[in-house]
């Protein structure tokens, strides 16, 4: 798992659906704050926040899934319900609190976290990110022409069923 230093803390990466996250834990950690006071925040504010904008709320099979693929999160079996904070959420939280320091502990989430610098690729790395590309590229290529297939497939046997229709109706 990858970590990130925002202010000199080690901050774990959490990704779900191809966003950066926070678990309301690492905001306070950030924020320099308690967990309580984020959910007392999200609890008072409820009407200000929009799940899948400024956070993920996961129950079931979604929260399994997550204690597997980001097992040094350590989130205890007992957690019936897991809130993730968007780059949004966490700003909410930092108004909230309304604290210098969370204001500060933003910008480095912002700089650091939400925005990491984008590292130059080798050729090595160019090349085998084009060669997916093209893999992919292929994979929908073959999906279309088989499905066009299927369509003149079709297509042929309507037409063969209308000529016999046609030839028993004349």
């Amino acid at each position: 798992m990858d970590m990130v230093k925002v202010d000199g803390k080690e901050v774990m990466v959490v990704e779900y659906k191809g966003k950066r996250v926070l678990t309301t834990e690492q905001v306070a950690q950030v924020y320099e704050c308690e967990s309580i006071q984020i959910q007392q925040n999200y609890a008072n504010n409820k009407d200000r926040f929009t799940e899948g904008k400024h956070y993920f709320k996961l129950e079931g099979e979604e929260l399994k899934n997550l204690r597997l693929e980001n097992f040094e999160l350590q989130i205890s079996p007992m957690t019936r319900t897991l809130i993730l904070w968007t780059r949004q959420g966490a700003s909410r939280h930092c108004k909230m609190l309304g604290t210098d320091k969370a204001w500060d502990m933003f910008d480095c989430l912002e700089e650091n976290y939400f925005n990491p610098p984008q590292k130059e690729m080798t050729e090595a790395e160019i090349v085998a990110a084009n060669a997916m590309r093209l893999v992919e590229q292929e994979r929908r290529m073959a999906h279309i022409e088989f499905e066009m297939a299927t369509i003149k497939d079709t297509q042929r046997i309507q037409s063969a069923r209308m000529d016999t229709l046609n030839g028993v109706c004349v």
